[in-house]
């Protein structure tokens, strides 16, 4: 189920802007989709909400990759440019290059032919009160903002407007999930919860413990002393600061729904025989 969610069979989920560009941080996490704001979008959204509520009250936990800025929002956590920076590493350069000639412009004694060339600038990069979501949607800042250009006179109001709709561009799925949550768990537990702490209960711990998974494996014909063995475990333990192998993510998975060791009714035990295979 959380496999669908996470993929284009269903309108709510997509991969961030980093993972689809291979560039920045949070690579490998979803954000929901800004187009889908249908009702029927607001109700799948909802029961998202109601799934996560479920999770929590009978720890069977979801295995959901929603990047930090989701789980902040559903906490009613104000986001920062930081949050948005963190799954889409070129959100705000646009801005940044408007900043940019602005400050070039007061540096400068010739302040009326660097306005020329601001808006000039602008002009030629047909930039307007209309602006690309994350989604790759045109969405206008304002009414008619595709025929609105951007100059020097306005160039506050476009960034105080981009910023606002790129901070607040995933409210609605995060409220309609807020508000499914709601359903399950009572609204002011919600807000005595840090996003991190929340996802933790939705989903498991996110930091994997190497050791756990060591001591939770058996061995076939072979120990684990062995050469190959702790090469073995060498590799496990690099690729968690890289990237989890595809071979071991559905244990990684069953590990994460405990968090010690004397928890053993929860975990299952893996056999490792001797040609390396879990």
């Amino acid at each position: 189920m959380c496999k669908e969610l996470q993929s284009n069979a269903l309108p709510l989920f997509m991969l961030c802007n980093n993972g689809k560009n291979d560039s920045g941080t949070n690579r490998d996490k979803w954000v929901p989709r800004p187009s889908s704001k249908s009702s029927y979008d607001e109700r799948m959204y909802y029961f998202v909400g109601k799934l996560m509520g479920l999770a929590i009250r009978t720890k069977s936990l979801l295995d959901l990759n929603l990047a930090p800025l989701v789980w902040k929002r559903i906490c009613n956590i104000p986001l920062q440019e930081k949050d948005i920076l963190a799954v889409d590493a070129h959100a705000f350069q646009i801005t940044g290059i408007c900043e940019e000639q602005k400050v070039s412009a007061e540096e400068m004694q010739e302040l009326q032919t660097q306005i020329e060339i601001f808006d000039g600038l602008t002009e030629q990069m047909s930039v307007t009160f209309e602006i690309r979501g994350s989604d790759g949607n045109m969405y206008s800042l304002i009414p008619n903002g595709s025929f609105i250009p951007v100059t020097h006179k306005n160039v506050h109001k476009f960034k105080a407007a981009y910023h606002k709709f790129r901070l607040e561009e995933f409210d609605f799925a995060c409220f309609a999930m807020r508000r499914g949550l709601a359903t399950v768990i009572p609204i002011h537990y919600l807000n005595i919860l840090t996003w991190s702490e929340l996802e933790k209960m939705v989903c498991g711990n996110p930091i994997i413990d190497v050791d756990l998974l060591k001591r939770m494996t058996s061995y076939s014909n072979c120990d684990v002393n062995d050469a190959h063995i702790r090469l073995y475990w060498d590799m496990v333990r690099h690729k968690m600061t890289d990237e989890v192998p595809c071979y071991i993510t559905h244990i990684f998975f069953c590990l994460k729904k405990s968090k010690s060791i004397d928890s053993k009714p929860q975990y299952t035990k893996y056999n490792h025989n001797k040609l390396g295979t879990l």
